[in-house]
């Protein structure tokens, strides 16, 4: 099993603490991709962990989706959580995919008015 895959495992089963538990709104995966967890037994499993993304995008009256990228440093590791939110009912990543993802540069080309 390679780091990425053990990482994602351990989201997959994620249960929080027992304060987080305690709490009768708390959705672990849903904790993990607002940064409403205490980080501090995961960064003890993995290391030191970033949030490098946290995107909503989609239409007004669509369920929009969303995703979270974590970046596990130690180990240069990038893991996406993919969601769907709505205005009514927030964001939800319990339906998400934990997935490896790899940061890529891309260039996009636009066109203007303006000479330069």
């Amino acid at each position: 099993m390679t780091k990425a895959e053990e990482i994602i495992e351990y989201l997959e089963n994620y249960e929080g603490t027992k304060d987080e538990q305690e709490d009768r709104y708390y959705n672990p995966r849903s904790a993990i991709g607002h940064q409403d967890f205490d980080q501090t037994e995961i960064e003890s499993k993995f290391g030191e962990l970033e949030y490098v993304l946290c995107a909503e995008r989609g239409s007004q009256g669509d369920h929009d989706s969303a995703e979270t990228v974590i970046l596990f440093k130690e180990h240069n590791i990038y893991i996406s959580i993919d969601a769907w939110y709505s205005s009514q009912e927030g964001t939800n990543f319990e339906d998400g995919e934990f997935q490896q993802v790899y940061p890529r540069t891309k260039v996009v080309n636009y066109f203007s008015t303006e000479e330069k």
